[in-house]
Parts: C-alpha cells; sequence; structure tokens
C-alpha cells in the first residue's frame, strides 16, 4: 500500500507570522494616512491579500497616492521580510509533529508569496522537512481558492477510501 502524502499550510499550522505582517502592515498603512491597527488584520482582514485591505481603507478614508502607496508597500514587505527571517517562530509543536511523521511523504503548500513560505521554512529551519517541496498558488481573481487547493479538494472528493495514519 502506498504511503499517504501529507500536505501541510504554512502560516497558522506550521508557523506564525500573522502578528509579524499585521504589526508592519499597521505601521505602513498608518504612515500614508489610512488607520489600521494589528487587530484590525487578526480579525476583520485576515488571511486578506495587502490590496484588497488597502482598496477597503481607501474606500472608508480615501484614497492614497499610488506612488505613495508603491513606495510604502515595498518598504512594508522589506522589512518584513527581515523581520521574518529574524524573528519568526514555529507554531508550538510543529517541530515534534513533523518528527513523528518524518517517514511520509509531505509538502507545504500555501497560497502566500514563494518568497515568504522559503523565508519561513528556512529561518525556522522546517526546511530540513520539506526542502524544495512546497507549492504556492496565485488565488483565483473571481473568488479566493487558490487552484492548487480546488484541485486538492477534487482529489480528495474522488478518493474512495481515507487512510488513517498510525
Amino acid at each position: 500500500m502506498p504511503l499517504p502524502l501529507l500536505l501541510f499550510d504554512c502560516d497558522g499550522t506550521l508557523v506564525d507570522s500573522e502578528p509579524l505582517l499585521a504589526e508592519e502592515m499597521a505601521i505602513g498603512l498608518n504612515s500614508v494616512g489610512l488607520p489600521f491597527a494589528t487587530t484590525d488584520y487578526l480579525g476583520e482582514f485576515r488571511g486578506a491579500r495587502f490590496r484588497r485591505i488597502v482598496a477597503e481603507l481607501q474606500q472608508r478614508y480615501g484614497d492614497v497616492d499610488p506612488d505613495q502607496l508603491d513606495r510604502m508597500e515595498t518598504s512594508m514587505r522589506a522589512k518584513l521580510a527581515t523581520r521574518l527571517a529574524q524573528e519568526l517562530t514555529t507554531i508550538p509543536g510543529a517541530r515534534e509533529t513533523l518528527d513523528i511523521l518524518v517517514s511520509y511523504p509531505s509538502a507545504v503548500v500555501s497560497n502566500g508569496p514563494e518568497s515568504k513560505i522559503h523565508t519561513a521554512l528556512e529561518a525556522t529551519g522546517l526546511s530540513q522537512y520539506f526542502g524544495k517541496r512546497f507549492s504556492v498558488a496565485i488565488p483565483l481573481i473571481a473568488g479566493n481558492q487558490s487552484p492548487v487547493y480546488i484541485s486538492m479538494q477534487r482529489v480528495l472528493w474522488a478518493m474512495q477510501r481515507v487512510t488513517v495514519l498510525p
């Protein structure tokens, strides 16, 4: 019998990057006049794309000069990358779980940017479990599910039996 393939999401499953992201977004967005608190991301906007958040905030508070917004976004992403590399932590129990499941083929799937996933795995030492086995996907324009997740749903729906891990 073939071994099952284990797929792990990155943020919230293996690592906890959202508090760092929320802090950098709050600093950046407030600097261009768009009121935003870390709790706004962790509550109302968790998992939303940056440009969607900006569009919503501009509807509420007024437009920001596009060049100023681009400069702020570039700076924010650079600062976030630095913080991820220096401060990112694993979710409690993630490493221990991966140690137990090390004999199973596994990969990371995410709809986050490839550079962020790579940085997260490298910074936390989790890349040893996955190497280059990860997939990132850009969400569909007409929905919020990435092609990777849609494909995985189809595979799971087509399965005739479920394998239970020991």
